[in-house]
């Protein structure tokens, strides 16, 4: 195990065996190049992880989490972060050989943000109702599925760095970054998307600057988006049959546990980083097109 401050979780080279093999399940179902910090955490409790995939592992496989995805995704409009200038782009022109690496670490993130968002509000409906509903999830259009097909991470990403092997210079960005991220209300989590860029140092402090800048600019705006999207995903949430009948029975000691956890997740973590990463993703796009 290992953890943030005070947030555990179950590293992917650390897991068990039977937790690794829901990892790559993880991975391969949703289309993502890692398992982010939401599934390492409920790792924590195996119990919950497996009770967890099982319920949501159809909703992904089917495409309806995804799709759903997307729909927030495209519905959202998120911040603007300012351009690079012409002396950061000098700045940056060695850590930028890496752009379609980074842009990979950005998709990875993104897309696996918007999907655990509406599956963590279905779950948190599971926990809630016992009510039976085989309703119609939205479908994509055609355009709209080759998008989404199309937006899936192939590429490897490097390994996520521990947050011991970083530099203090490193640790101490990556906690500013994180101050405009997660709320007060829940302290010990620290965004692993942050880590992940901490292999190019100067752009880290480059969008720690803009994260910053944001903040003291407009310091609602984060938090208004995040609730929109909080929003959108209960509707998209609602859509999915609720409560499968073949989904095993909880114990009262898990099921508190993961309420908690899902709290955690939808209003802390993941609510604003489905506002956030994509901002950053965007001014990515925005550098590497102003250099071509």
């Amino acid at each position: 195990m290992t953890s943030n401050g005070s947030f555990p979780t179950i590293p992917e080279a650390t897991a068990s065996r039977a937790t690794q093999e829901i990892y790559a399940d993880i991975r391969s179902t949703m289309g993502v190049a890692l398992v982010n910090l939401v599934w390492r955490h409920l790792a924590v409790t195996p119990t919950v992880l497996q009770w967890s995939w099982h319920a949501l592992k159809p909703h992904y496989a089917s495409g309806a989490v995804p799709a759903a995805a997307w729909l927030l995704r495209e519905a959202l409009e998120t911040p603007v972060l300012p351009a690079f200038s012409r002396e950061e782009r000098g700045q940056l022109t060695h850590e930028m050989a890496a752009a379609d690496e980074i842009d990979a670490v950005f998709g990875t993130y993104e897309r696996g943000n918007a999907q655990n968002l509406v599956a963590m509000c279905y779950l948190r409906d599971c926990l809630t109702t016992t009510e039976h509903r085989s309703t119609v999830a939205t479908e994509l259009s055609a355009k709209e599925k080759a998008a989404e097909q199309s937006d899936k991470v192939t590429r490897a990403i490097p390994p996520l760095p521990r947050w011991e092997s970083l530099s203090t210079e490193i640790q101490n960005t990556i906690t500013a970054m994180t101050s405009v991220w997660v709320p007060a209300d829940y302290p010990g989590i620290t965004p692993s998307v942050f880590r992940h860029i901490s292999y190019w140092p100067t752009l880290l402090l480059f969008y720690e600057q803009r994260l910053k800048a944001l903040q003291n600019s407009d310091a609602n705006s984060i938090s208004v988006t995040s609730e929109r999207a909080i929003e959108h995903a209960n509707r998209q949430a609602l859509q999915l049959e609720v409560a499968p009948q073949n989904l095993p029975t909880l114990s009262t000691e898990d099921q508190q546990w993961l309420k908690q956890a899902l709290d955690l997740f939808i209003h802390g973590m993941i609510s604003r980083g489905v506002v956030i990463v994509p901002a950053m993703r965007a001014l990515l796009a925005h550098a590497v097109a102003r250099k071509q």
